[in-house]
């Protein structure tokens, strides 16, 4: 097949495919459709987060002087609504948040530590990262929306581990403000 032609129907596949939500969201019941509502909000909250500092070592000497972990913004932000499998309510719902992120030293320790004899995985700390994707899991029923976990993983990594809401996160605090305190608050 012809590279073009089988890159213009990729396109057209994942162009297809981006747009889950509108499609089943559009086909719950109007007395759930508020909960809908909260989630595009969030999503909409979670697109506009910056790029911020989300550690900052205050080590004033040695290879990680000054080093930063920095996250965002998301890159990219997934969300869906589904016919529940569980009896814990009607719809289940779901938004993943593909978060950049990047560890960073300031130019004079990354220039004083380059060629000494530090263990590899220093190195590779400052390579370019995979986004963390960060997923968040919500029911969707008469009390509205609710959010049932929050999970994370690396974008190169298959398995989904628990994860805690942090505040200062953009997106979490993003998650947090979208759903109702109580919900919010069995999940931190």
């Amino acid at each position: 097949m012809n590279p073009i032609l089988k890159l213009t129907l990729l396109v057209v596949l994942v162009a297809a495919q981006a747009k889950p939500d509108e499609k089943f969201a559009s086909k719950v019941d109007e007395k759930y459709q508020t909960g809908v509502d909260q989630l595009r909000k969030i999503v909409k909250d979670i697109k506009s987060c910056p790029k911020n500092i989300d550690f900052e070592s205050k080590d004033k000497t040695g290879p990680f002087a000054g080093m930063r972990i920095y996250y965002g913004p998301a890159l990219n932000v997934e969300w869906a609504v589904g016919e529940s499998k569980a009896a814990r309510a009607p719809y289940q719902a779901y938004i993943e948040a593909h978060v950049a992120q990047e560890f960073w030293l300031p130019p004079d320790v990354a220039k004083k530590y380059e060629n000494s004899k530090l263990p590899d995985s220093y190195a590779k700390m400052f390579l370019p990262q995979p986004p963390v994707i960060f997923r968040y899991e919500f029911d969707l029923g008469p009390a509205g929306l609710e959010l049932y976990r929050s999970l994370s993983r690396t974008s190169d990594k298959p398995e989904w581990e628990d994860y805690s809401p942090r505040k200062g996160r953009c997106w979490d605090e993003a998650v947090q403000k979208g759903v109702p305190d109580e919900s919010a608050a069995k999940n931190r």
